[in-house]
């Protein structure tokens, strides 16, 4: 056994430990982690020894049968009412003492070693258990291997999935897909998705949007500023003239098209999660070109699909300009939802005006139709997304460039 120097105060041998109880260093093992094959008795003899010595074991860890050839070094909490502060600085630099020395090959440790652990020679990381700890744990336990040029692993211990509940799963997933250098703020957001923002304008924390997902959220609460604004503000933006009105905030498209960044172009899940998430951010033609360009720069030549989903992402923002809600295409049928409430300030609009007079000289073959008080446009032969982006792209320059901003 190695010698033990003064500063590694804080460090406990399994080895040591098992000599003065007179047990093996497995029943030692078993007996802290809680284990049903050691007997009651035992178990409760060796916890109360590590307590003698003012040490506090971790009973969420699993049993480590140990070998021969292995050094291992426990590290457990401390009660910290009784040692707080000087007992963590102690432990933590004694640890990292002893295993930068190589004296130890294994640690084995409570939670503890997420504040602030660095072990560059580390590679490894075994987290028993991990369905129990939040994202954040997670990814900062993580972060404790890895720390130099050494390629490193992190093993997550867990039940079979179907023995866990939903949001659990939903962390690992997120570990999981976000473990490249940087994404500490992709698994921020996730875990704000999970566990939900609450009521953020207001003192209660409600935690609802967990219901409907962040992003939703987001969208239903610039939907109500932008009606506050409009209603009962409207002195507050008079002098913005210049900047083209938009009269709804998003809209939904649905269409039976193949659009979509297949597997086979981007391969990583994470990655075209986040393709996705830039698409949705784009508010320019420019910026959409930008992207396009860098698509094809990492991925090469674009697929039918990735053409078609760029498209998409012009016509949604040509409708939105246009006031339009929803478009539905399928089985050649392209059918335009206009804004839902008719005493909307669109229907007042010099857009509106365009809009029927657009019809009226049936420049594309429509008919406009009124049902159960929405109003709707309807274009027919629409076969591909290639023409329904044209008639999208004709109609807005009719109705809402024609205005000149």
């Amino acid at each position: 056994m190695p010698r033990r120097k003064k500063s590694d105060e804080g460090i406990m041998d399994i080895t040591r430990m098992a000599e003065d109880l007179g047990v093996s260093k497995t029943t030692v093992s078993r007996a802290l982690s809680g284990n049903g094959r050691v007997s009651e008795a035992t178990r409760q003899r060796v916890v109360d020894y590590a307590r003698e010595k003012n040490y506090v074991p971790n009973m969420m860890a699993k049993s480590l049968v140990t070998k021969k050839s292995y050094n291992i070094a426990l590290v457990f909490s401390r009660q910290f009412s009784n040692f707080e502060g000087q007992f963590l600085r102690k432990t933590i630099t004694a640890v990292c003492d002893v295993m930068a020395r190589n004296d130890y090959d294994v640690l084995l440790a409570t939670t503890i070693i997420e504040s602030g652990l660095d072990i560059p020679n580390a590679n490894t990381m075994i987290i028993n258990q991990a369905q129990n700890y939040g994202l954040s744990d997670l990814h900062q336990l993580r972060g404790r291997v890895g720390r130099s040029n050494r390629k490193a692993f992190c093993y997550l211990l867990t039940p079979s999935l179907d023995l866990m509940n939903p949001d659990a799963r939903r962390r690992l997933k997120a570990i999981e897909d976000f473990s490249g250098l940087g994404s500490g703020f992709n698994i921020a957001m996730q875990d704000l998705d999970i566990r939900g923002a609450g009521n953020i304008l207001g003192a209660e924390q409600s935690g609802f949007i967990a219901e409907i997902g962040y992003e939703t959220y987001q969208r239903i609460l610039n939907e109500a500023l932008l009606e506050l604004r409009e209603e009962e503000f409207p002195d507050l933006h008079t002098g913005e003239s210049n900047t083209r009105k938009e009269y709804v905030t998003d809209c939904v498209i649905e269409s039976d098209f193949a659009v979509l960044i297949p597997e086979s172009y981007v391969e990583n899940v994470s990655e075209r999660i986040k393709l996705y998430r830039e698409l949705d951010n784009i508010s320019e033609d420019s910026e959409l070109e930008k992207f396009t360009r860098a698509l094809h720069d990492r991925f090469g030549e674009l697929p039918p699909q990735v053409k078609g989903l760029m498209e998409i992402v012009r016509v949604r923002r040509r409708c939105v300009a246009m006031g339009v809600e929803r478009l539905f295409v399928k089985n050649g049928k392209m059918v335009m939802y206009f804004v839902a409430e008719p005493s909307s300030a669109f229907y007042a609009s010099t857009v509106f005006t365009n809009l029927l007079k657009f019809v009226q000289h049936q420049e594309l073959p429509c008919r406009m139709n009124e049902k159960n008080d929405k109003l709707s446009l309807i274009f027919t032969e629409i076969t591909n997304v290639e023409k329904m982006s044209r008639y999208v792209d004709k109609m807005f320059q009719e109705t809402v460039n024609s205005q000149g901003i």
